[in-house]
């Protein structure tokens, strides 16, 4: 039951580091969005 846990999480992680990095590059490239990141 661990190994499966540990597995789920590893995935779900990965999945949101995908999502997180996916919609940087969408607001970055959105002139509209690009003042909600700092810097």
């Amino acid at each position: 039951l661990k190994t499966s846990i540990d597995a789920n999480y590893r995935q779900i992680k990965q999945e949101v580091l995908s999502l997180v990095d996916s919609e940087i590059a969408r607001i970055k490239a959105d002139p509209k969005l690009q003042g909600l990141m700092k810097g």
